[in-house]
């Protein structure tokens, strides 16, 4: 099955499908670009499409309930934008979500509504739902008659991987890190019957596709798909199934490449559509020989279309040249993480509501540890991702305070933490000075501090000045993008101290105008049309600090926050974003398809080429010749080959042995212009050339010179040790878990030389974090031994609860339930004491609002169907179970007993009201004389009895699969 964009791709021939297969590894390499203009560019790279995700991530816990969907024993999942698959023994499901904001309301009126429930209770309200129509798709196909012992198996596996936070009550900040695959087959699903599911080469490709392997001896008819969850589903004149779901259509088209034994001996197949389910008719074929079938024209077409985001908006390094890069779609927002040959290492889910979810900012360390703050929905949560994996620590904002995480700034050079801008909270309080883990926290209201007038708008830019001493906010305008503000008299601009931010040194207006939630309209999918506040539009260096909004170009003295020079790009406002200065002063902005630079004094110097549109851009830390953008689906590098004469330079020796501040660190000043001034970040201050008794650390110098370089130069020096054994300590992380899951160990070596080799016990388990899964609480002790052999050890306990619910659950009338029929479900769950279970939760598929808490409910069908009943229960333990049954909802026949054969559209016909719901029946027409006067085996209600004589006839009605057989009589009048 091929599921395309029918506007992007068109099948040709069969030689088409060689060619899609050998291009499926292009998916996983990048492109060099070397376009550019002003300037030849050498030595760079490009990835397209950074956010698609073509692979099949397996399912450790994170998919257990997708969307709140009755899946039960979700495997594999594919989660690639708004189209998500999820695979189980029993079939597959295609989740497509589509929530839009209602056209009817305003939505300015929504953001406010918002916010003001964030403030308030520190999460969005029910109420909030009515603002927002959700037309979201969820498909189910089951395999019917399939092998309940069939094995889901994986191959390919791709070298990244993929983590995800998992609530756990029990266990603070519980995450998995998920293996991903390329190719998915259902082996045996029939007897020698396979079924592979694996992703197309071609780029433009959009879905998933699949081959029917009949092995001698199977039988393809038994292959049969039954759709359930759309609106309607019907077969068109060229033998495509067409299935309607809201504001769209999918069409799977007929196969259309089949052989038996090689390609060479290529027969037809199509698809049989009878009711909701789905098989193949082969003709005839040497059944000793293998058969395939592969629809390779199916096309996955949905009109008018979903977004599928690929666009990235932030991207940062850490000192090892490591690329980060936060991006995707709502609810679906992500952090991947590439290495310097563009090569992904693995993929982070940063959760998100999925109605007024909004995106914020991303900083990361030097060690290559990335902190996520997001905004609306998330409120004051932030993810920490590690290095090694991607795992996701789940940490709320310092302080206990209400604020959204817009924008965040690292602060390597006074005290290694993260300022923490944002919004939302009572006390107007919108910077917080934290550590790096995001345990203890300063809360700074700057506003309030000169002007006297209280000011709660969100932070929209934030920015520090190389030497680290500095920071300067702006906040937004409550306003939409017409440039009617809501808060122009407030002060909107600020320049404080890192160390006492909440005393202004100056606050002035700035004219850009900043939308409160609203800031990047380029962050765009359902909900808010622009769900951000932070982008990246602010850098400040040598006496400058310089904003940015997608065209305007503005640089500020930062003696007084006066606008000094002016500069546009070209672009559109909040259309673009991304800034960056190089050691030369030089200004770098992202444009449409375009990185434009600007001297010092907003002077146009060069334009450099890029892909698309530019969402952010960062020069590499530690060698700003190198330039990386990202936006609107790509992720490049960019080497920037001639670079500006260098005034300073810098030196430093490495700590040796166990003994720290034995480093020394000069700058050199060859070529710089006396007087010279030099300025350290050390505590205190140094201001001599070389400094020296360094421990292993940054340190960022500062120096101005008064002749070539028009502003202050910095530079950075890296101190480095030679760390030996006696530094070496051993760190270990446990977990809460229920009886029959799974949890990893986590551990980590502080110091110490690498390489290290890691053990556990018991178990005799190897690895930074292995998984396990005691059946009763068990205490791990983790060994880690350097390359030199020295070792330490650190304990981690997995609390273990031993009682686990079963949930189960009967119903009456067990059999023949129609619509309009009182259903009776009687919870049956258990558990063992002292554990108790403590809720129970029913959802009824046949609505979007049904369910209940009640423990043993009572629910009333109003149509027929087949739909899912899903019990999910809880214990005292915060354990949980859930089973899934089917409930048949059947139409009553009503059985005829008059037709008038006269032409009048009335009773023309022998008709069985609703006979259209029972697959299968057949029907016998005898005269008064037992003659057989008509027989049909899967009756439609078509036939007129025209060639008849008028009066009385017998028929018999006979359904097998429902056990229903009705004799009675119909009077024949014209």
């Amino acid at each position: 099955m091929k599921h395309l964009n029918p506007q992007r791709y068109s099948v040709k021939n069969r030689q088409l499908f060689k060619i899609a297969l050998s291009s499926f590894a292009v998916l996983s390499s990048f492109l060099f670009h070397l376009k550019a203009q002003g300037q030849p560019l050498t030595g760079g790279w490009t990835l397209e499409a950074p956010f698609e995700q073509k692979v099949f991530i397996e399912n450790k816990g994170q998919f257990s309930n997708p969307d709140r969907q009755p899946l039960k024993d979700v495997q594999y999942a594919i989660n690639n934008g708004e189209l998500k698959v999820y695979f189980t023994p029993a079939g597959f499901s295609y989740h497509i979500s589509n929530v839009q904001l209602n056209p009817k309301y305003n939505p300015e009126e929504l953001k406010e509504k918002t916010e003001q429930a964030f403030k308030k209770n520190g999460k969005a309200e029910e109420s909030l739902k009515k603002y927002f129509i959700d037309q979201s798709a969820y498909i189910h196909i089951d395999w019917v008659g399939a092998n309940p012992d069939a094995t889901l198996m994986v191959s390919e596996q791709v070298q990244d991987t993929y983590s995800y936070s998992v609530k756990n009550e029990k266990a603070e900040n519980s995450s998995v890190v998920a293996k991903a695959y390329k190719k998915l087959t259902y082996k045996n699903i029939y007897p020698n019957i396979d079924i592979e599911y694996y992703f197309p080469g071609n780029k433009n490709m959009l879905g998933v596709e699949y081959n029917v392997v009949v092995h001698p001896g199977g039988d393809v008819s038994l292959v049969k798909m039954k759709y359930s969850g759309m609106q309607g589903i019907s077969m068109d004149e060229k033998g495509n199934i067409v299935v309607a779901v809201p504001d769209a259509v999918l069409t799977d088209h007929a196969p259309g490449f089949s052989f038996v034994g090689s390609e060479s001996n290529e027969i037809k197949a199509r698809f049989i559509l009878q009711g909701q389910t789905v098989s193949f008719d082969v003709p005839s074929y040497d059944k000793s020989k293998k058969l395939l079938i592969d629809p390779f024209t199916s096309l996955w077409s949905i009109s008018p279309g979903f977004a599928t985001s690929n666009n990235g908006y932030t991207v940062r390094l850490d000192y090892s040249q490591n690329i980060y890069v936060m991006g995707g779609l709502k609810p679906n927002y992500q952090v991947k993480k590439f290495n310097s040959a563009g090569v992904l290492q693995w993929t982070a889910s940063t959760p998100s509501g999925s109605l007024t979810g909004s995106y914020g900012d991303m900083v990361v360390l030097r060690s290559g540890k990335a902190i996520v703050g997001m905004g609306i929905d998330n409120g004051p949560q932030a993810f920490i991702l590690s290095p090694a994996n991607g795992a996701v620590t789940t940490k709320n904002c310092p302080g206990g305070v209400n604020e959204f995480g817009w924008r965040l700034q690292y602060n390597q050079a006074v005290n290694n933490g993260v300022m923490w801008a944002g919004g939302g909270s009572n006390n107007g309080s919108h910077l917080i000075k934290t550590d790096t883990n995001l345990n203890a926290a300063s809360i700074y209201n700057v506003w309030n501090s000169t002007s006297g007038s209280r000011n709660t708008e969100d932070i929209a830019y934030l920015a520090q000045d190389p030497t680290g001493n500095f920071v300067y906010i702006t906040n937004s305008s409550n306003s939409n993008n017409n440039g009617v503000s809501g808060s122009a008299s407030a002060p909107k601009f600020c320049k404080s101290a890192v160390g006492t931010p909440g005393t202004a040194i100056w606050q002035v207006n700035e004219p850009t105008l900043m939308m409160e939630l609203g800031q990047g309209s380029f962050i765009a999918s359902g909900g808010f049309m622009k769900p951000a506040t932070g982008v990246n539009g602010m850098i400040a260096g040598n006496n400058r600090i310089y904003t940015y909004d997608g065209n305007n170009l503005r640089a500020y003295d930062d003696a007084n926050g006066s606008i000094v020079n002016t500069a546009t790009s070209g672009g559109a406002v909040d259309n673009y974003s991304g800034i960056d200065m190089d050691s030369c002063s030089r200004v770098y902005v992202g444009v449409n398809g375009t990185v434009k630079r600007y001297s010092s004094t907003l002077v146009f110097d060069q334009a450099i080429a890029v892909t698309d549109d530019v969402y952010d851009l960062k020069l590499d830390p530690q060698n700003d010749k190198i330039l990386y953008a990202t936006g609107k689906g790509f992720l490049q590098k960019i080497s920037l080959g001639s670079y500006c004469p260098a005034c300073i330079s810098s030196t430093g020796t490495n700590v040796t042995g166990c003994m720290y501040g034995s480093a020394t660190a000069t700058v050199n000043d060859t070529n710089a212009h006396p007087p010279l001034s030099y300025l350290w970040n050390t505590t205190p201050p140094q201001t001599t050339q070389s400094i020296t008794g360094l421990s292993a650390g940054i340190y960022i110098v500062t120096v101005t010179d008064s002749a070539d370089c028009p502003f202050r130069w910095t530079d950075t020096v890296v101190v480095s040790g030679t760390f030996v054994p006696c530094d070496i300590t051993a760190v270990a992380t446990g977990a809460a878990i229920c009886k029959g899951a799974c949890v990893h160990l986590n551990a980590s070596a502080i110091y110490g030389k690498p390489p290290y080799t890691i053990s556990w016990q018991p178990g005799n388990l190897t690895g930074i974090s292995p998984i396990v899964c005691p059946t009763v609480t068990t205490t791990y002790t983790v060994t880690i031994t350097d390359s030199t052999g020295a070792s330490a050890t650190d304990t981690a306990t997995v609390y273990t609860h031993s009682a686990v619910p079963s949930a189960q659950f009967t119903y009456l009338p067990a059999t023949d339930i129609t619509p309009q029929t009182q259903v009776s479900f009687t919870n049956q769950s258990a558990i063992a004491p002292p554990s108790t279970i403590v809720s129970s939760n029913w959802t009824f598929t046949d609505s979007v609002s049904a369910s209940s808490t009640l423990d043993s409910p009572v629910h009333t069908y109003s149509y027929g169907g087949n739909f899912p009943v899903l019990l999910v229960v809880t214990s005292s333990d915060g354990c949980t179970d859930s089973i899934l049954k089917i409930i048949d909802v059947i139409y009553p026949i009503d059985f005829p007993n008059i037709v008038t054969n006269n032409n009048d559209n009335i009773n023309d016909y022998l008709e069985f009201k609703n006979l259209a719901f029972y697959n299968n029946n057949k029907l016998l027409v005898y005269n008064r004389w037992g003659k057989k006067m008509y027989e049909n085996s899967n009756y439609k209600n078509e036939w007129k009895p025209t060639e008849l004589s008028d009066g009385t006839y017998y028929y018999i009605i006979d359904v097998p699969e429902r056990h229903i057989r009705h004799e009675g009589f119909f009077q024949l009048i014209r």
